[in-house]
């Protein structure tokens, strides 16, 4: 069985945070993928097989796979573009290249 964190005193329930964070990617990249497994792809950054296999997926296997106790996506912002004075439509433009496999 997995170790499970414990809540601490005025520190949020983090295992509660990473399920919401869980659930809402993966609903969201189901969403995508059911509009086109390219999109969820792109936009959520999984992997042609996975994005198939999310098209059809029940909302029970996709809120099975939130109950990870880790997050089980990673963040594609860097750094330097997080901070970087851009207009956001170029950013967002670097981010879907990126994402895309690209060069952005």
């Amino acid at each position: 069985m997995p170790p499970t964190l414990m809540p601490s005193p005025g520190i949020p329930d983090l295992q509660d945070t990473v399920r919401r964070c869980n659930r809402l990617y993966w609903i969201g990249a189901r969403d995508a993928a059911r509009v086109s497994p390219q999109v969820a792809s792109t936009l959520f950054g999984v992997t042609p097989e996975l994005a198939e296999w999310l098209a059809g997926a029940t909302l029970e296997a996709v809120l099975d796979l939130a109950e990870a106790p880790v997050v089980t996506f990673r963040a594609s912002l860097d750094a330097p573009l997080a901070r970087a004075q851009v207009p956001p439509a170029l950013r967002n433009l670097h981010l879907a290249l990126r994402a895309a496999g690209g060069a952005g």
